[in-house]
């Protein structure tokens, strides 16, 4: 019995000593379960001043990247896969299968791996690289030494050689061809069959050249012209996250502590505390209403953590909380009033300490 005595004191020594429960008079700071070890965090106040920067940088966040604008594209240059059809006025017999066929692989020639293609007394022709026009010039200089004045036409008739790839939640699994008509941004989502209830359209990410841009299209809009003037070239991979991820986290002293998911442009802290019933009255520190967001460099998760608080007495914390914006990933917390903490310790020390006289009096009857 000894040993339930030993064991016991420490139980509650290391109750009363311990960051676990706080006496009157002491801050309550958020859970440090929150943060990585090496992450740096810095705490701001939610104010009207913080507001109008909050919003400027999201609008600056917003602006299309100047480099994807500058891109305008050019003239198409044919490349292997791709099905060129040749058409030759008044040489029927050069037309080149000699068949009805509409299929494109038949009734044209198709772009080898090696970048050429054969034509009947052209020869084997190099045509990677070259617009179409070059390659109808190229053939007419080859032809003009057996036809007199050959008047020729070279269309594609299937497009093989450049592709935008498309993942996340765009229906369409296969790559979208660029073709002789400039594939838009705008364009390349409509063809890509995006659910606007299922897709996140605030995190779409476009890849180009090994550079990450990423594109809020619900602030720009699919009929802006900032996204019709973004053009897409080979190789460009087009990724929208689904809006299942849209989530934030309601914990702390509130009436039900959730996981709450937003599928529209954005919610209000006001919203998020007004969907979880709102704050514990009796149990709940009004002036220590926290959102925790990750705000860290793309590359970097966890390495930066902001901390915006509101005291929900203050007489604008009403309006502030209506326009304050949450991202998803955050996390609104709500500190404990210190009474509340207090009573909790008591209610945990007592049985303790009830727990250690027990094992005293047995040790006394011993």
């Amino acid at each position: 019995m000894k040993v339930a005595v030993r064991w016991a004191v420490p139980v509650v020594l290391a109750m009363v000593s311990s960051g676990c429960v706080l006496a009157p008079g002491q801050s309550v700071n958020p859970p440090n379960a929150f943060f990585r070890d090496d992450a740096d965090v810095q705490v701001l106040p939610i104010s009207s001043k913080l507001m109008a920067q909050l919003q400027a940088a999201d609008q600056a966040a917003a602006q299309v990247p100047s480099e994807l604008l500058a891109h305008k594209p050019a003239d198409y240059r044919v490349g292997s896969g791709d099905i060129l059809n040749v058409t030759i006025w008044n040489q029927p017999e050069l037309m080149l299968t000699g068949t009805t066929s509409t299929n494109p692989e038949q009734a044209g020639r198709v772009v080898r791996p090696d970048g050429t293609i054969f034509y009947p007394f052209a020869g084997v022709v190099k045509v990677t690289g070259l617009t179409l026009d070059e390659v109808r010039s190229t053939l007419t200089q080859r032809l003009t030494k057996v036809l007199q004045s050959p008047q020729l036409d070279v269309s594609v008739s299937r497009y093989g050689s450049q592709k935008v790839y498309l993942g996340g939640a765009f229906r369409r699994s296969q790559p979208l061809e660029i073709t002789t008509v400039p594939l838009s941004l705008t364009e390349a989502i409509g063809r890509g069959e995006v659910s606007t209830t299922d897709a996140d359209l605030s995190g779409l990410i476009l890849k180009r050249d090994g550079v990450t841009y990423p594109i809020n299209i619900e602030t720009l809009g699919l009929d802006s012209s900032s996204a019709s003037r973004i053009y897409l070239k080979h190789n460009d991979e087009l990724y929208i996250p689904y809006n299942d991820r849209r989530k934030v986290y309601l914990m702390g002293e509130l009436q039900q502590q959730r996981a709450l998911a937003f599928k529209t442009t954005g919610i209000s802290l006001a919203d998020a505390l007004s969907s979880a019933g709102g704050l514990r009255q009796e149990t709940s520190k009004s002036e220590a209403v926290y959102v925790i967001r990750d705000t860290s460099p793309a590359g970097r998760p966890g390495a930066v953590t902001t901390i915006f608080t509101l005291d929900s007495d203050s007489p604008t914390a009403l309006a502030l909380s209506a326009s304050f914006q949450l991202k998803p990933s955050d996390v609104v917390y709500v500190g404990t009033a210190q009474i509340s903490r207090w009573n909790r310790f008591l209610s945990q020390l007592f049985p303790s300490a009830s727990l250690v006289n027990q094992a005293q009096n047995i040790r006394n009857d011993n």
